[in-house]
């Protein structure tokens, strides 16, 4: 990486070690480095430049392996604090931390504040690839988990429904993750006396899908 016409810098050093040890699940040794990356962002580039936001996302990250999530969500909402600043609302970058922020929001209880983010980046995508591309059905998955968990159960009905209908319309009835779906529609029509719904979807399934 070259930033600002710099060379491999010492920041780099540490960053990348954090993620090769973050990699081989060595947690504490992963947290260390990310820490020591933090701090040379801050001496040398400051404290509000992506480098600086990348580190605390990193920690982030690291803190979210951990089952740590008061801290993850510390770090999370200072990088975002910083990449809002400095990168497009639409940015992958912030795209991320929105994501991860919403799930250690969930993972707390947090439930209101992690619905709030999921259906901002829904809507980013959304406005980027259409309410039908690929892109989006790791956020409708997401979001529909989380409104599943909220007993918003005709909610997250109508977003797995979406998510289940772009993946067999991109990659055919045979996707691994179509199982994973079909799974938490069929808990959802058993709590919603949706027996019709269920059988007639299992049916399609298994006529056209190996899985089934």
């Amino acid at each position: 990486m070259d930033i600002e016409g710099g060379s491999f810098t010492l920041w780099e050093e540490f960053y990348n070690a954090s993620i090769r040890l973050l990699k081989m699940e060595k947690y504490s040794e992963a947290k260390r480095l990310a820490k020591k990356s933090l701090n040379e962002a801050i001496d040398v580039y400051g404290a509000s430049h992506s480098t600086s936001g990348m580190s605390l996302f990193l920690l982030g990250l690291i803190s979210q392996f951990q089952a740590d999530f008061p801290e993850a969500e510390t770090f999370y909402e200072k990088a975002l604090s910083i990449f809002e600043k400095v990168f497009s609302s639409k940015d992958i970058v912030v795209l991320n931390v929105l994501q991860n922020l919403a799930f250690v929001y969930q993972s707390q209880g947090k439930y209101p504040e992690a619905e709030q983010l999921y259906k901002r980046v829904l809507r980013i995508k959304e406005d980027d690839y259409g309410k039908e591309n690929c892109q989006i059905i790791s956020i409708l998955c997401s979001l529909a988990n989380l409104l599943k968990e909220m007993k918003k159960f005709g909610e997250a009905e109508e977003l797995y429904t979406r998510a289940l209908q772009i993946l067999i319309h991109e990659y055919g009835p045979d996707h691994p993750q179509i199982g994973d779906i079909y799974i938490n529609l069929h808990n959802i029509y058993s709590i919603l006396n949706k027996r019709e719904e269920d059988k007639q979807l299992y049916n399609f399934l298994k006529k056209h899908s190996d899985y089934f």
